[in-house]
Parts: C-alpha cells; structure tokens; sequence
C-alpha cells in the first residue's frame, strides 16, 4: 500500500476516534469508570475528558513516533527493504 494511502487511512481513523469522542461527550458520566475488578464492580474512575480522549491521543502519539523512525535511525536499516542477504 502507498504510504500516502496508508497515512491518509489512519488519519481518517484517528480523526473518526476524536468524532466519536465529541459525538458522545456530553452522554458519558463524569467521571467514567475505568477499572473493573475480578468481580466485575466498578473499582476506578478517571474523568470523562480522559475516558474519551486518551486512546485517540496515544493514536496521535504512535502515529508521529513511526513517522520520525525512519528519520532519526542513525542506520536508516528501517527504510531499506530487507534483501534477504547475509554475507
């Protein structure tokens, strides 16, 4: 897949994960439970901010890390294809 199709997909799905999160907001409890113990009761809580937002954050977060790789790999190993060559 071309990198540009494949950015332009997750950027879709990030921006979806923030859509959904502001389409929801004002329904969820503030604050959200976030744990569940062995039981299944309710055992931590973390306000609604984070409860809706904190996965799409990371999203933005890993998304930026793969694309600085390829720029700050004192080898560049990770943007040449692997050539199956051992000698």
């Amino acid at each position: 897949m071309p990198t540009k199709i494949a950015t332009s997909i997750i950027l879709a799905l990030i921006a979806l994960a923030f859509i959904v999160g502001l389409l929801l907001y004002t329904q969820m409890p503030d604050p959200m439970p976030s744990h569940w113990n062995i039981a299944g009761e309710v055992d931590g809580y973390m306000p609604r901010f984070w409860g809706l937002f904190l996965l799409p954050l990371v999203l933005v977060g890993v998304f930026l890390l793969y694309l600085a790789i390829p720029r700050i790999d004192p080898l560049k190993a990770t943007s040449q294809p692997l050539t199956g060559n051992t000698t």
